[in-house]
């Protein structure tokens, strides 16, 4: 992968390796999360009653509702990040990363929980710090967004649900990458932090339904 950057070495999907002459055997992790979100930015764009229905839940701008759900959508498999899930194809992180030892290999935790556990005790505290917040942010992204964060990792049917810790499934290369994507495609996708609803009280438990069924549609469309 030359200078690339390291999350360019975790696969999102994978044909069964009985199937993989077929096609190809993998996709990238990073790849997949884009075709995700690239799916709802084309809904969102699509469709006026559900882009005003999220705005008025997310107490947002219509357009910046727009770029919040892809920002959102394109980070809904940070699970995958795990070590403990790429070795679910013990071919494929063999070929990824040859000279890395595996750490940890009992996929025991979901996917869509350890993108949440992640986000919950790694991620979130790095992007507030990347973002120098101030109180009033910091608490709104911890309480509010968080939500958020929980709707779209939890895009199988059910809402995340882990207690475990993240070094027990992630080796530290796993986080530094995951938090590396999780920059540039900040970076990318441009959500405006200055545009939340902060001195407002608002739940966003009741949009955080309905960013659950996007997701579930947008992964579904965009596998």
């Amino acid at each position: 992968m030359g200078d690339w950057p390291d999350y360019f070495r975790y696969w999102g999907k994978a044909a069964r390796p009985e199937a993989a002459t077929a096609g190809p055997a993998y996709h990238l992790l990073v790849y997949h999360a884009l075709d995700v979100a690239a799916v709802g930015q084309v809904l969102l764009q699509k469709h006026h009653f559900l882009r005003q229905r999220l705005a008025v839940l997310m107490q947002l701008p219509e357009a910046e509702t727009i770029r919040w759900c892809v920002f959102l959508l394109g980070i809904h498999d940070l699970g995958k990040f795990a070590e403990t899930f790429q070795y679910l194809r013990p071919d494929l992180r063999e070929y990824f990363r040859p000279q890395q030892p595996v750490q940890h290999k009992n996929h025991d935790v979901r996917h869509d929980s350890l993108g949440e556990m992640l986000w919950r005790q790694v991620l979130r505290k790095q992007l507030l710090q990347d973002l120098n917040a101030g109180t009033a942010l910091k608490e709104w992204v911890s309480e509010h967004m968080s939500r958020w964060i929980q709707a779209v990792t939890g895009h199988h049917g059910q809402p995340p649900n882990a207690n475990a810790q993240v070094r027990r499934h992630f080796a530290p290369t796993d986080q530094e990458a995951a938090l590396t994507f999780l920059r540039d495609w900040q970076s990318l996708s441009a959500p405006d932090f200055a545009s939340l609803p902060v001195r407002q009280a608002a739940d966003q438990a009741r949009p955080s339904w309905l960013l659950a069924g996007l997701a579930v549609l947008c992964d579904w469309l965009g596998s």
